[in-house]
């Protein structure tokens, strides 16, 4: 048996490619507590070693549950991490959304989709 662990997209040139995001799925929506998320993508293909940088972004309802905004009054953060995967806790019951991209030697790979999620009480 065969496996490919990138999802048949393979980078041409070295650098990451584009990874996609597996958990959480779309518009997920917990209520556990703590709060800790574990967030997974699929490898980039590329030169290795790669590294991820993740942005993670909250968000508010500007108004009546239909508008999200992203950033305020909390700004985007972002975290490193070595493998594809990432776990950590969610502050309040609000939305979120994050992103991941690929970094090596040869430069950054392109910023996979965003991916929004949100808290419950």
């Amino acid at each position: 048996m065969k496996s490919d662990p990138f999802g048949g997209v393979f980078s041409e040139d070295g650098r990451p490619s584009k990874p996609r995001i597996i958990n959480p799925i779309p518009n997920a929506s917990y209520s556990h507590y703590p709060p800790v998320l574990d967030f997974r993508w699929q490898p980039c293909s590329g030169i290795y070693p790669i590294v991820y940088e993740v942005e993670m972004a909250l968000g508010w309802y500007e108004d009546a549950l239909e508008h999200i905004e992203w950033g305020k009054p909390h700004p985007i953060s972002t975290r490193p991490s070595k493998g594809p995967h990432l776990a950590t806790t969610f502050p309040g019951a609000q939305p979120g959304r994050f992103r991941v991209r690929g970094l090596n030697t040869t430069g950054e790979g392109e910023w996979s989709e965003f991916r929004q999620f949100e808290f419950m009480i």
